[in-house]
């Protein structure tokens, strides 16, 4: 891991081929609806984790936000998203993504929710 948000040389990633086989159902994530009101910022009980996961250990991977790790991709999300927002075609983009009406989001079911 990085010692600081401008460092260059963050992680090294070996890929090597596993056996294991997903088993995550790809669908639920396709009809996801995200809704940030009433968001509670504590941390998961590790038994939470757990359920969460489903011993999907090898695909998912959680990270508690009171670790290192967390801040770190805090800090990277708001640097890209700062980036990103200058951007003509990311914001034409962005416009596209967005649903303004629960309506919409309803019929659609594709895309950022309007809340």
């Amino acid at each position: 891991m990085a010692a600081h948000n401008n460092d260059e040389y963050i992680v090294e990633v070996k890929l090597a081929k596993d056996g294991n086989i997903q088993t995550f159902d790809i669908e639920k994530i396709k009809h996801r609806r995200t809704v940030r009101s009433n968001y509670l910022g504590e941390v998961l009980k590790t038994a939470d984790v757990s359920f969460l996961m489903n011993n999907e250990n090898d695909f998912i991977h959680y990270i508690f936000n009171s670790s290192k790790e967390h801040r770190w991709l805090n800090e990277q999300t708001i640097k890209a998203n700062s980036i990103q927002s200058y951007r003509d075609a990311a914001q034409m983009e962005l416009a596209d993504w967005i649903r303004f009406s629960s309506k919409d989001a309803r019929e659609h079911s594709d895309r950022l929710p309007c809340r």
